[in-house]
């Protein structure tokens, strides 16, 4: 429960505007998750906590960052959730590479 608060907390200092804050929460939602997931096994809780922080890094313009992060939570997500699962999804978009323009 505490992994998915500091994920919702983080995200509400987003929408704030409080980037700086929501990093804060999103990692402390990351440590926490890495921390209680099992050694060597994919974790939804560590995908979720990722994702979070994927948003945090896309609002401070950090996109190559958030694709790194991106692909670590698709490969936390795809096992345990399935492909099919909206946050594998949205991990799955995030974690392709940008078009280039041309």
């Amino acid at each position: 429960d505490q992994i998915v608060v500091l994920a919702a907390l983080a995200q509400c200092e987003l929408k704030t505007g409080q980037s700086g804050r929501a990093g804060e929460l999103a990692a402390q939602a990351s440590a926490l998750a890495r921390k209680v997931a099992l050694p060597d096994q994919p974790s939804y809780w560590v995908g979720l906590a990722l994702l979070t922080q994927v948003d945090v890094e896309l609002s401070l313009g950090h996109a190559t960052r958030a694709r790194e992060l991106s692909l670590d939570a698709l490969a936390q997500l795809t096992p345990t959730v399935g492909a099919g699962h909206p946050l594998t999804k949205k991990a799955a978009a995030m974690a392709r590479p940008a078009r280039e323009s041309g």
